[in-house]
C-alpha cells in the first residue's frame, strides 16, 4: 500500500537528537543481555547471549574506551561459555594476556612489498585505554567528536565513517595521537604559499581501510584535493586487494587553526566501490601523489596546482 512504512526498515532516534534509518536485514546482531539488579553476583546465566553485570558493562567502556572494541570482545567470548556474573573482568583480563604474549601476526606480502612495514598490537590491553598516555590517545576521541557533531544529510553514512575510525585498535591510538600531534607542529611552521603534507594510511586485515592526512593550511581547494587523494588511494588499494570490493575507505584531514578556538579543522571524506576515475585524471593524481606507500608530500602549492591542472587537460 502507497505510504505504508517498510517493516524491514525502522528510523530510531540517537541521543543527539537525529534520525537513524535502521534496515535490519543487513546488519549482523549479537544478542547481550546487561543486568543491573542487586543479588545476581554469581549467578551462571543459561542462555544463548552474553549476560553481564552493568558494572562489568561499564567497566568494558571504561577500558576500551571504543565502541568497536567493546563489540569486538563481546563477539570474541560469544561462543565461549558463560562465566558467572561479576567475573567478566576476570575473563577479559584472561584473554588480555594471551593477546599480550601472542605472537605477531604476518603482514600480507602485497603491502610489504609497497615499503609498508607490518604492526601488530594485542587486541585487548591489559592497562586502561591511553593509561599514560591520555594526551595522545584522546586525539581520536577528538577527531571522533568532530565528525559526530557537524553537519551531515546522511546520518547513516556518518555513522558508518565512525564505526571505521573507531576500529582503530585500542593499542594504537596513542601512537597515532603521538604522530598526528607531531605532524601538526611540523607543518605549522611551513611559511606561505607552500603546502606540506603527512599521511597515514592503516590498511588492518579485515577491517576499513583509513587515511589519516595533516596539512598546513585549509581552503576549497586543498580539501578537494584530499578527496581526490582518498579517491586514488582507495583504489590503488582495491587494484592491489580485489577481494575486498565491498571495502569502506574513510580519510580525515586536520589542518592548524590559528585562532585559539580548536587547535584544527576537521575534514573527512568516505567512499566505497569503484571510483571510475577516467585514465586522465587517474594518471594526473599519481602524477600528484605517487603510488601507494607515499607518505610525505611538500612543494609549491601553486605551481602544483597549475602542473595538475595542466596534465588533466593534456590529450
Amino acid at each position: 500500500m502507497a505510504g505504508q512504512e517498510d517493516p524491514r526498515r525502522r528510523a530510531l532516534v540517537n541521543e543527539r537528537g537525529r534520525s537513524v534509518a535502521i534496515e535490519a536485514a543487513r546488519r549482523t546482531w549479537l544478542k547481550v543481555v546487561v543486568v543491573d539488579h542487586p543479588g545476581m553476583t554469581g549467578y551462571v546465566p543459561a542462555v544463548s547471549a552474553v549476560v553481564l553485570l552493568r558494572r562489568d558493562w561499564e567497566f568494558l567502556f571504561e577500558q576500551l574506551k571504543s565502541t568497536y572494541a567493546v563489540l569486538e570482545y563481546l563477539h570474541r567470548v560469544n561462543s565461549d561459555p558463560p562465566v558467572p556474573l561479576g567475573e567478566e573482568p576476570v575473563r577479559y583480563y584472561e584473554f588480555a594476556a594471551a593477546d599480550a604474549v601472542a605472537p605477531p601476526g604476518e603482514g600480507d606480502p602485497r603491502l610489504t612489498a609497497l615499503g609498508s612495514e607490518p604492526k601488530s598490537v594485542p587486541q585487548l590491553p591489559q592497562a586502561p585505554a591511553g593509561h599514560g598516555e591520555d594526551q595522545f590517545h584522546v586525539v581520536v576521541r577528538t577527531v571522533l567528536e568532530d565528525i559526530a557533531t557537524t553537519g551531515s544529510a546522511d546520518e547513516t553514512a556518518r555513522l558508518d565513517a565512525l564505526a571505521a575510525l573507531d576500529s582503530i585498535p585500542v593499542a594504537y591510538r596513542a601512537e597515532l595521537g603521538r604522530d598526528i600531534l607531531r605532524w601538526m607542529a611540523e607543518v605549522a611552521a611551513v611559511p606561505e604559499p607552500g603546502q606540506t603534507w603527512r599521511f597515514r594510511n592503516i590498511p588492518w586485515p579485515g577491517r576499513p581501510y583509513l587515511l589519516f592526512g595533516v596539512a598546513t593550511r585549509f581552503s576549497a581547494t586543498v580539501a578537494a584535493t584530499f578527496r581526490d587523494y582518498v579517491s586514488l588511494r582507495h583504489q590503488q588499494q582495491l587494484e592491489l586487494m580485489p577481494e575486498r570490493a565491498e571495502m569502506l575507505s574513510v580519510g580525515v584531514l586536520l589542518t592548524p587553526r590559528h585562532d585559539g578556538s580548536r587547535p584544527w579543522d576537521t575534514t573527512m571524506v568516505a567512499t566505497r566501490g569503484d571510483q571510475g576515475l577516467d585514465p586522465r585524471s587517474r594518471d594526473a593524481l599519481e602524477l600528484l601523489w605517487g603510488p601507494l606507500g607515499t607518505t610525505v608530500w611538500e612543494a609549491d602549492w601553486d605551481k602544483v596546482a597549475e602542473a595538475f591542472e595542466a596534465a588533466k587537460q593534456t590529450p
